[in-house]
C-alpha cells in the first residue's frame, strides 16, 4: 500500500523567511566582500608602494648620471669654458678686457718685496690660499668624461677627500692657481735656507703645467714697455681679452658643491696636511688685513 501525499508533507519543513529579510542577508553578505576587497587592495597598494620607494633609492644609489657634450657640440665651446659641459660653459664668460693691476686692487697680487721676509711671504702665501680656497668641487653623483692623450673618450673617475670620502673633481684653473702659490712658498723657503715641504718633482710638476697652460692658450696679444722707458715691466699698463676667474670660483664656492680645508700640519712639516671643512662653510671675504 503506497502512503498518501499527506505522508511525505508531514515528513517535509514548510517553514520559510520573509523575502525581506533574505534581501538584508544579501547585501550584508556582498557589502561585506566588497569591504574585505577593498582592504585587500589598500594592503595591495601600500605593498606596491613600498617596493616601489626602495627600487628608487637603490637605483638613486647605483645609477650615474654623467653629463658630457657630443663631439660636435664640444667644437662650439669657446676655449677656456669646459668642452664636456660640466661646468656650465657660460661659467667664467663671456671673454672681455680686464685689469690686471700691480697692486692691492689685485687681491692676487704679489708684491715685488715679497721674498725679502719670512713674514712678507707668509703674508701673501696666507692670502692666495685664502682666495684660492681648493681646487676642487664635490660631484654630487655628477660625473663627466675626458679625452685620453690617444684622443679617445672615456668617463672620468672622481678622487676622494683626504677625510670625509666625498667624490670630488679638479677644476683645471684651480689647480694651476695652487701650483703658483707652491712655486711661490718652495723658492720663498729654499731663499731663506728654510726646508720646503715640496718635493722638486711636485715644483717641476707644476712648472710642467704652468708651460703647458701658455701653450695652451699661445696668446698672440703683442706687449710692449709702456712706462719709462725699460724701467717697468714688459706688458704693465695692457689690457688683457680674459675670462672671468673670479665668477668661475664663485661658482665653485657655492655650498652644494664647495669645499675648503684648513692645515694641520706643524710649521716645518715634511709634508701639509688637510682636514676637510665638512659641511662646507661657505663662501667668505677676505678678513681685514690679508
Amino acid at each position: 500500500m503506497k502512503p498518501d501525499k499527506a505522508f511525505f508533507y508531514s515528513r517535509i519543513s514548510t517553514t520559510s523567511r520573509p523575502k525581506e529579510e533574505e534581501e538584508d542577508d544579501d547585501k550584508s553578505n556582498l557589502q561585506y566582500a566588497v569591504e574585505k576587497l577593498r582592504r585587500r587592495l589598500l594592503i595591495s597598494y601600500m605593498l606596491l608602494t613600498v617596493l616601489t620607494s626602495c627600487i628608487l633609492a637603490l637605483a638613486l644609489l647605483n645609477v650615474k648620471v654623467t653629463v658630457a657634450c657630443s663631439p660636435s657640440e664640444q667644437d662650439q665651446v669657446p676655449l677656456g669654458a669646459d668642452p664636456m659641459g660640466y661646468v656650465p660653459v657660460e661659467i667664467g664668460g663671456p671673454v672681455t678686457w680686464k685689469t690686471f693691476y700691480n697692486d692691492s686692487r689685485d687681491p692676487y697680487w704679489m708684491d715685488e718685496d715679497t721674498f725679502d721676509s719670512m713674514e712678507k711671504l707668509k703674508h701673501a702665501l696666507r692670502r692666495l690660499k685664502w682666495l684660492h680656497n681648493a681646487t676642487n668641487i664635490r660631484a654630487n653623483g655628477r660625473y663627466t668624461r675626458y679625452r685620453d692623450w690617444d684622443g679617445n673618450e672615456n668617463e672620468l673617475p672622481p678622487y676622494t677627500t683626504w677625510t670625509s670620502g666625498n667624490e670630488i673633481y679638479g677644476i683645471r684653473a684651480f689647480h694651476q692657481m695652487h701650483c703658483i702659490i707652491v712655486m711661490t712658498e718652495d723658492y720663498g723657503y729654499r731663499l731663506h735656507d728654510l726646508h720646503s715641504q715640496w718635493t722638486p718633482g711636485h715644483v717641476m710638476h707644476c712648472l710642467n703645467r704652468m708651460r703647458q697652460l701658455l701653450q695652451c692658450m699661445s696668446d698672440a696679444t703683442p706687449v710692449s714697455y709702456l712706462k719709462n722707458g725699460r724701467h717697468g715691466h714688459i706688458a704693465d699698463g695692457q689690457q688683457v681679452r680674459c675670462r672671468d676667474y673670479e665668477a668661475l670660483r664663485h661658482w665653485a664656492n657655492a655650498p652644494e658643491r664647495g669645499t675648503r680645508y684648513i692645515v694641520t700640519s706643524p710649521e716645518g712639516a715634511e709634508k701639509e696636511i688637510y682636514k676637510e671643512i665638512d659641511p662646507f662653510p661657505g663662501e667668505a671675504p677676505l678678513p681685514e688685513g690679508w
